[in-house]
Order: C-alpha cells, then sequence, then structure tokens
C-alpha cells in the first residue's frame, strides 16, 4: 500500500442533483415588440423571474409553456426543474378613435377628442360659446359638462347646446278686468323669456304663474282668461 494514496469518496446523489443546473430559454413571438431579461442557466430548484419590456403602444399577452399559460402580467416566475423554453407573445395596442360633436353646429366645443390605446381613461369637458348653455349628452349617461370614459372602440360622443334665453324684468305691471279675462299690461326692460309670477299679501310666491314666451323690450298687454289663485 502507497501511504500518499488519497481516497476521494463518490459525491452522493444529493450533492449531484444539487449541482445540476439548467437552461431558461426565451422566445419572443416579434423582438421589435418588446424584450426580455432573465433568461439563462439556473441551478436547480431556483426561482427564474422573467421579466418583460413591451415597446411604446404594445404590451404582453402571455408567457407559456408549451401550452400551459405561466402568467400574463409583465413578470413571470417558476422554479426551475428542467430545460425549458419559455414562449413569450407581444402584441400591439388597438388604438380607437373618440370623435365628439357639438349640437348645433358652432354653439360649443368639446375637448378631449382623438386617438386612444385602447383601455385608455379619457375626460370630455363641454364648453358652450357665448350665448349658449350646455344642454346634456346624447347618450343621456351624464348631465355633467365634463364626463370620463374608457375606450374601448371607436364612439361618438354629441353634446347639445341650447340658446340662453334672458329673463325679462318688467315694472308698471297693471291689472285689469274685462269681462271674461285678466289684462296685464306691463313694460319690459330687457327681452327675453317672461313669466307672470304672483305673490299673496304676505309676499309668498303663489304656484299659479303663466308663462308668456319670448318678449321684446318694451310696452306689453296680455289677456288673460280669469282663474283662481292657488297658494302654494
Amino acid at each position: 500500500t502507497n501511504d500518499n494514496t488519497t481516497i476521494v469518496p463518490a459525491p452522493s446523489a444529493k450533492a449531484l442533483k444539487l449541482g445540476t443546473r439548467y437552461t431558461v430559454t426565451v422566445v419572443i413571438n416579434d423582438e421589435s415588440m418588446g424584450e426580455v431579461i432573465g433568461a439563462g442557466s439556473y441551478k436547480e430548484g431556483e426561482t427564474v423571474e422573467l421579466a418583460a419590456a413591451p415597446v411604446a403602444n404594445h404590451r404582453i399577452v402571455d408567457w407559456k409553456k408549451g401550452e400551459e399559460v405561466l402568467s400574463t402580467s409583465l413578470t413571470c416566475s417558476f422554479e426551475v426543474t428542467e430545460d425549458v423554453t419559455i414562449n413569450v407573445t407581444f402584441e400591439k395596442i388597438p388604438q380607437y378613435t373618440v370623435t365628439t360633436i357639438a349640437s348645433p353646429a358652432g354653439k360649443g366645443s368639446i375637448t378631449g377628442g382623438g386617438l386612444y390605446n385602447e383601455g385608455t381613461n379619457v375626460t370630455l369637458t363641454a364648453t358652450a360659446h357665448t350665448g349658449y348653455t350646455f344642454v346634456k349628452w346624447e347618450d343621456d349617461e351624464t348631465a355633467a359638462a365634463t364626463r370620463t370614459i374608457t375606450v374601448t372602440g371607436d364612439i361618438t360622443y354629441t353634446a347639445i347646446f341650447d340658446k340662453v334665453v334672458p329673463r325679462a324684468w318688467a315694472y308698471d305691471l297693471n291689472v285689469t278686468e274685462e269681462g271674461e279675462d285678466y289684462k296685464f299690461s306691463f313694460m319690459a326692460t330687457t327681452a327675453g323669456e317672461a313669466t307672470l309670477l304672483f305673490k299673496d299679501d304676505e309676499g309668498n310666491e303663489m304656484v299659479t304663474s303663466y308663462s308668456l314666451g319670448l318678449v321684446d323690450a318694451g310696452a306689453h298687454t296680455v289677456s288673460l282668461p280669469k282663474f283662481t289663485f292657488t297658494g302654494i
């Protein structure tokens, strides 16, 4: 026996197992749409963290191992147990047009229309031009002039505007009786929408009222059938 002989014990099965390394390969459907970091060699049992970085206006669809979908987010993690190929699919985000219409044309404006990526939240604001007021959106989803939508396809939003009708202020109102009618005479200080409102002796407004429609500035006389005043 040679006293200088060194006997090296054979590695255990456990030691061999711990030393095993596997390769993680990533295949991208179109490398112009994005890139992935994290592919390479890993020890058996290690957790792989893959991360996708789509280019502008693109998104991740999924990560697949064969037919199995591992993730649909920007990251994918799994434990390494064998050589594996991960297929990564990117896609271009669909873009849609938000069209805005003012009705009547030229009586108001709307901000927020344009081309947007699918899923984008967009704020639309309707603003009436001088002499007009915002009434509503044609779809009746909200009465507010500002609204937020989520883009899911090409769509059109119409804002309805109407002419502002000022109230006609009057003075020198006189009431006389003529047969079966009341005769009202008054002087309107401005042109606008005129309404006869009645109050009792204590100044409380009565339910009874009459709309006279649009009147011009100046003197007016209106005859109405006699009626009974009704208190609130």
